[in-house]
């Protein structure tokens, strides 16, 4: 957290088998959240806030059934919560899930989550 880690996320993140949480929340990480997280199966939680991610959060997440927190407010993220990620927190799987959500009827400025914990509004 706060390291002034700047790029993007990389990609060989899923090679840390035995990776259980990544907190890169307050840096200047930019591109897509890589959807090769979701390959790094014992992850429970994933703080990416306050950084400059761009893109949607990826499908791939949804298959980490240890991930208990996912955090990624404070960044550029757009589009819809895919469904998985919902049925982790319906089921209780997922119990901390946070994003930007606006209260706008334009498609495509913000993130569309009907399931998260927490909404911020973006900035």
């Amino acid at each position: 957290q706060d390291n002034s880690f700047n790029g993007n996320i990389p990609d060989g993140v899923k090679d840390m088998t035995e990776l259980r949480e990544m907190n890169l929340s307050k840096n200047q990480l930019h591109g897509p959240i890589p959807t090769e997280l979701g390959e790094a199966k014992k992850l429970e939680v994933i703080e990416l806030q306050h950084n400059v991610l761009e893109g949607s959060v990826p499908s791939e997440l949804a298959g980490l059934q240890s991930l208990k927190t996912l955090h990624v407010e404070g960044n550029l993220l757009l589009g819809e919560v895919p469904d998985g990620l919902c049925q982790n927190v319906e089921s209780g799987v997922l119990s901390s899930f946070t994003s930007d959500c606006a209260h706008t009827d334009e498609p495509g400025q913000h993130i569309v989550c009907s399931c998260c914990t927490k909404c911020f509004e973006p900035a």
